[in-house]
C-alpha cells in the first residue's frame, strides 16, 4: 500500500491543482483502518475508503469540438449524456 498510496496522494495532488480530487464512491468509509495495517499507517484516509473516484471539471465547449465526441448521429444532440 506504501508504493500504491504514494502514487495515488500524487496523483490526487495533480487533481486538485486541475480542479478536481479524489471523492468518496458508495457506502461510508471504515471507522478503523483494516488490519494489518497499522493504525497510525502515511495512508489511513486512503485504508479507510471502500471505494472512490477521481474527477476534473471538463470545459463541456471544448470536449464538444472534438472530433471524435458529441453529436455523431447529426441530430444536433450529444449522443451521450456528460455529466
Amino acid at each position: 500500500m506504501d508504493a500504491d498510496g504514494d502514487r495515488i496522494m500524487t496523483a490526487n495532488a495533480a487533481l486538485q491543482a486541475a480542479g478536481g480530487g479524489l471523492s468518496d464512491w458508495g457506502g461510508e468509509p471504515l471507522k478503523r483502518v483494516p488490519k494489518p495495517f497499522d493504525q497510525d499507517h502515511p495512508h489511513t484516509d486512503l485504508l479507510k475508503r471502500k471505494s472512490m473516484t477521481a474527477s476534473i471539471p471538463v470545459d463541456l465547449e471544448i470536449a464538444m469540438e472534438r472530433p471524435d465526441s458529441g453529436d455523431q448521429s447529426g441530430n444536433g444532440e450529444p449522443d451521450a449524456a456528460l455529466y
